[in-house]
């Protein structure tokens, strides 16, 4: 006997101290997880931060599209990753290992969500491919970086047009930086700067974990179109950064990053390292700040002190003398760019397989957060 989302509802709301609205939440939440079957309707009250939406019988096709576009991305950054390094002259030790691993790891987890999507479970699998693609891109998407870097190498650094245009903007990074340390916020920068990494582990996991997993997809998506666009812009703007340009004294994570950029920038095979904090324009960090907000959109009692954080990571990236205003400015640009056609590949995507968009109760509007 199927058991079905509203009966669970009903037995959680009879059995536990829950109001309706929660018992429908939870059992929404099963069945999301693909632990018990819903109705085809998820029934959530919109006055308390819940949605309501109809789950169209060909859902399933719209994530597995997904799947399958994330599956060509990869490839083609690692054909593109493998080509780039033959022609720049980078060396990766343990190429071949770590391309039969990677081919390896995916022919071995692949069946586990085929078979969930088999056996009629519909959040596991795609939550569980998202975390994947998540892993997978962190760790292939440092080569096109560094690709990026060798290919610039030709180029001048641009770090005194940089200065240039910050003084047009009436910008000066010194300034900022000073006036940081004299009240005291130089640690508080810091901590804000590094901030970003657990931000970024939040918006892959919170929103996959809550069972908002098209979230998760949408920030990927975003950071794939990030790169794409961005990676080209600093192999033809490259740049070091304020403490490079305005001769500031340089700190243990400066000074590491100007030693690799001038490594990479040499003639001749480079022997490949992780390429942390090369990129400065455009701002990855304040990209990445802008996309995790986006990420973490869907919690309402997140926004605000989400909001914030945000906020604070991109001021921090000038309050220590790690960019320009100018990458700030280009960073901004290019994460609303990312954001809106992400968007729009996810509205193309469920027009191309028939599937409605969730409409929020009470309005017209797909319901796209």
């Amino acid at each position: 006997m199927e058991i079905t989302q509203d009966q669970i509802a009903a037995e959680a709301e009879h059995r536990l101290p829950l109001g309706p609205n929660l018992a429908r939440w939870l059992s929404g939440w099963l069945s999301r997880l693909g632990l018990i079957r819903g109705g085809q309707k998820q029934l959530q009250s919109n006055s308390n931060g819940f949605r309501s939406s109809a789950e169209p019988t060909v859902r399933p096709k719209v994530k597995r599209v997904f799947h399958t576009q994330m599956l060509c991305a990869s490839i083609a950054v690692v054909v593109v990753s493998i080509l780039g390094c033959m022609l720049t002259g980078v060396r990766v030790p343990g190429a071949g290992t770590l391309l039969l691993g990677l081919v390896f790891a995916g022919a071995a987890i692949l069946p586990f969500p085929l078979y969930m999507w088999e056996k009629g479970w519909e959040y596991l699998p795609d939550a569980l491919l998202t975390v994947l693609w998540s892993a997978l891109l962190y760790c292939v998407l440092n080569f096109p970086v560094t690709i990026a870097a060798r290919l610039g190498a030709a180029t001048p650094l641009q770090d005194s047009h940089f200065m240039q245009l910050d003084s047009l903007l009436g910008i000066h990074v010194p300034s900022i930086m000073a006036w940081s340390d004299a009240h005291g916020l130089r640690s508080f920068s810091d901590k804000c700067y590094y901030a970003l990494i657990p931000s970024l582990w939040a918006a892959v996991f919170l929103p996959t974990l809550a069972g908002k997993a098209r979230d998760t997809q949408r920030f990927l998506t975003a950071n794939l179109i990030a790169f794409a666009i961005g990676l080209p812009i600093f192999a033809l703007l490259p740049a070091i950064g304020p403490w490079y340009g305005y001769h500031l004294p340089m700190g243990r994570y400066e000074a590491e990053c100007q030693a690799l950029i001038f490594q990479i920038r040499q003639p001749g095979p480079f022997t490949y390292h992780p390429p942390a904090g090369i990129i400065c324009f455009p701002s990855f960090h304040v990209i990445w700040a802008i996309l995790c907000a986006r990420s973490l959109w869907g919690f309402r009692f997140l926004r605000i002190p989400v909001s914030i954080l945000s906020l604070m990571i991109i001021a921090s990236t000038l309050t220590t003398g790690v960019h320009y205003f100018c990458d700030v400015l280009a960073g901004i640009v290019l994460a609303t760019i990312a954001i809106i056609a992400a968007n729009k590949i996810a509205l193309r995507t469920l027009g191309a397989t028939g599937a409605a968009p969730a409409i929020e109760v009470g309005t017209s509007q797909p319901l796209l957060d």
